[in-house]
């Protein structure tokens, strides 16, 4: 019998402005269908934790796209992380080791892909922007004084510059994430 494992599934670009629509109920519903346990969304912005046979991350991440495709005729980039690894991603954020840090202030860009040296070299920090960011592995830091509404930095800057698709949670949602799969 294989280890059973606890997995966060993070897609990418649904139910946002009108687009992409999944109901999460339908969603979970499916996952369960389709033999995953103990599926729970959280918003509706494509967070999902479930456990499943213990697996090769790419491999699950490509089987969960098939699923969404077959079921909702959606392309969407899914990118799935262990409940050990969302914890170790909450403790490489660089931004919580200083003393003044408002958690509202942060954000996390899971990139489907680690950028190649090349690529970081490509990205030139726009000017007079007082967010700032540290790209660690596939994963972006990021800390937005004005929110992430107004920055430079979104999920299209990180595409274009880094060839690679992204997307974006607040820290709130991080922290939920981990909470819901007992890592917190």
């Amino acid at each position: 019998m294989k280890e059973v494992q606890k997995y966060i599934a993070i897609l990418r670009g649904v139910n946002v402005s009108g687009k992409n629509l999944i109901k999460m109920s339908a969603l979970t519903e499916l996952l369960f269908q389709e033999g995953f346990g103990e599926v729970k969304s959280y918003i509706q912005s494509g967070n999902l934790c479930f456990s499943a046979a213990r697996q090769n991350l790419p491999d699950l991440q490509r089987n969960l796209s098939e699923i969404i495709y077959r079921q909702f005729g959606l392309l969407v980039p899914v990118i799935v992380l262990t409940a050990a690894d969302l914890l170790r991603v909450q403790q490489q954020n660089p931004f919580l080791k200083e003393a003044d840090v408002n958690i509202k202030d942060l954000y996390l860009t899971f990139l489907t892909k680690i950028p190649t040296d090349l690529e970081r070299e490509s990205l030139e920090h726009p000017g007079n922007v007082p967010d700032t960011y540290y790209i660690i592995n596939n994963l972006v830091f990021l800390k937005m004084s004005q929110g992430y509404g107004k920055t430079k930095f979104n999920n299209t800057f990180f595409e274009k510059k880094l060839n690679t698709s992204a997307t974006t949670r607040n820290w709130k949602t991080v922290l939920k994430l981990l909470e819901m799969v007992g890592a917190q």
